[in-house]
């Protein structure tokens, strides 16, 4: 019945009437409330190795995890010791992470095992998925990441199938090298418009340890809802190491001086 016309009366009525709410992003929330990510979409942080990008989708977690809710986090490039550890560091409790982090690390395709996934997405709502990364996530599917029609078939079967369900769905993705064009992770151009929400390159503002304090900063690559501007940086995340080992985030609003030009922008005027 896929291609059966759907129904679009209840629609209508809810967004005539009000009903539908302001489809605004409200996962991985900055200090002032608006989030980065759309509930129900499927949405992209993206950079070079080292970039920060892992502790973004991380910071989103812990949000949602202290809020109460569950998160699932489909590893493919790391392992859970490392990930637990990171967690814990950003203030989450064991007994927080326990109850309410699933954390996944398949071996097969999604087709062979991804109904049990499936089934908790669907009976627990967690609000957000993440997928560590999409590269690794189309290697295990055996889809070539430059071929269009393996990527939109991954991306119909893994991300969107979870979106459908109602989370907001974070893929972590790995960046183009220095070439100008580092607002869109390596690959397909149908990783482009697989995105049915936001994608955001994460640039190091200031390089950060467990004994320096540092910054990332998030720069929009795509916005389908239209809150931010391509090129524009829509937050920093700031990176402090505390004296009981653990790391305070606060993902803020940008200021003046961490509005630089772009990758993009930094390139064409160096031409």
């Amino acid at each position: 019945m896929t291609w059966h016309p759907i129904d679009l009366a209840a629609i209508i009525d809810a967004v005539v009437n009000g009903l539908d709410g302001d489809d605004a992003p409200t996962i991985l929330r900055r200090s002032d409330g608006l989030g980065l990510f759309y509930p129900g979409e499927v949405n992209g942080i993206h950079g070079a190795s080292g970039s920060g990008k892992t502790w973004f989708a991380l910071h989103g977690c812990a949000q949602e995890v202290r809020s109460g809710r569950y998160v699932v986090y489909i590893d493919h490039e790391g392992n859970p010791r490392g990930i637990v550890r990171r967690l814990l560091a950003l203030g989450v409790t064991a007994d927080e992470g326990a109850a309410r982090f699933l954390y996944v690390q398949p071996e097969t395709a999604f087709p062979e095992g991804g109904e049990a996934l499936v089934t908790f997405v669907r009976d627990f709502q967690p609000s957000l998925v993440v997928i560590d990364s999409t590269g690794e996530g189309l290697a295990l599917h055996g889809a070539n990441p430059n071929a269009d029609e393996e990527v939109a078939r991954w991306f119909q079967q893994v991300p969107r199938r979870l979106a459908s369900l109602g989370p907001a769905i974070g893929l972590v993705d790995h960046g183009a090298k220095a070439s100008g064009s580092e607002l869109w992770p390596i690959g397909s151009q149908r990783k482009r418009a697989a995105i049915t929400g936001a994608q955001f390159y994460v640039e190091t503002l200031t390089e950060f340890s467990r004994e320096k304090a540092g910054a990332l900063r998030a720069i929009c690559a795509k916005d389908r809802g239209g809150h931010f501007t391509v090129g524009q940086t829509v937050a920093v995340l700031h990176v402090t190491p505390e004296d009981d080992g653990r790391l305070r985030l606060a993902l803020t609003a940008p200021n003046p001086e961490d509005r630089r030009p772009t990758p993009e922008a930094r390139a064409e005027a160096a031409q």
